[in-house]
C-alpha cells in the first residue's frame, strides 16, 4: 500500500504475509521530497513507479523498483499547475500521468521515455471546462478517455488524443469528490459531498443509480 500525508512524505507499507524482511502492516520506506501536504498518490501497473500530487503544486514520480540501485529516489517533479494539486494517476501502461488541481485544469503528462514525439516529463495536454476545483480525475483501462470531478458539481469526460471534452455528466447537489471508471470503461462512478454515490453510463451520460445511505459527507 502507497500513502501520502499532511506531514508532508509519502509511505510504502508491506501487506505480503509471506514477507521474510518485513512484518506484515509494516512501514517499509518514506519518501520525502514535497514541501506541504500530499494530496494523492498511486502505483503504476506493475508496481515499480509512484505518482504523487501536493500543495507544493508539484507532481513527483519516485522509483520503488526493489531491484533497482536508486530505489525510493525522486525521478521526475512535473511543474505547471498553479494552484494545489488534488488528483492524480497513471494511465494502464504507465506512459502518460493525469493531474487535477485547484487551478480548474486537468493536465496530461508524458512519462514514456521511449517516446519519439514528446519530451519525457512535458504535459502533453491542459484541459479546461471546469469552473471550479477540480478534486478527482482517472483514466480508463486502455487510456483513451479521462474522467474528471470539480466543486462546479460536475463529471466531466474527456478524450486523451484531442482533447475535447465529450460529456458533462450533472446531477450532484454538491462537490463531487471522487469518480472512476469500471474497468470496461462503460460507466463512471462518483462520490459527492452530497452524501450521495451515482452510476452514469458514460455513452449517454445518464444516472442510472443513485446509492444513499451515508450520513456525512
Amino acid at each position: 500500500i502507497v500513502s501520502g500525508s499532511r506531514d508532508e512524505t509519502i509511505k510504502i507499507w508491506n501487506l505480503d504475509v509471506k514477507s521474510d524482511n518485513y512484518k506484515y502492516g509494516e512501514s517499509i520506506f518514506t519518501l520525502e521530497g514535497h514541501t506541504n501536504y500530499v494530496n494523492s498518490v498511486g502505483f503504476n501497473h506493475n508496481g515499480t513507479k509512484i505518482v504523487s500530487g501536493s500543495l507544493d503544486k508539484t507532481i513527483r514520480v519516485w522509483n520503488v523498483d526493489e531491484k533497482s540501485e536508486n530505489y525510493g529516489e525522486c525521478i521526475l517533479t512535473l511543474k505547471g499547475h498553479t494552484d494545489f494539486v488534488n488528483s492524480v494517476g497513471f494511465n494502464h501502461d504507465g506512459t502518460k500521468i493525469v493531474s487535477g488541481s485547484w487551478d480548474n485544469t486537468i493536465r496530461v503528462w508524458n512519462v514514456d521515455v521511449k517516446s519519439n514525439i514528446y519530451q519525457y516529463g512535458e504535459c502533453i495536454l491542459t484541459l479546461k471546462g471546469h469552473r471550479s476545483n477540480v478534486l478527482s480525475v482517472g483514466f480508463n483501462h486502455d487510456g483513451t478517455k479521462i474522467v474528471s470531478g470539480s466543486n462546479d458539481r460536475t463529471i466531466r469526460v474527456w478524450k486523451v488524443d484531442t482533447g475535447e471534452e465529450e460529456k458533462v455528466l450533472k446531477g450532484h447537489t454538491y462537490w463531487v469528490w471522487s469518480v472512476g471508471f469500471n474497468h470496461d470503461g462503460t460507466k463512471i462512478v462518483s462520490g459527492s459531498y452530497d452524501r450521495t454515490i451515482r452510476v452514469w453510463k458514460v455513452d449517454t451520460g445518464e444516472s442510472i443509480l443513485t446509492l444513499k445511505g451515508h450520513t456525512g459527507t
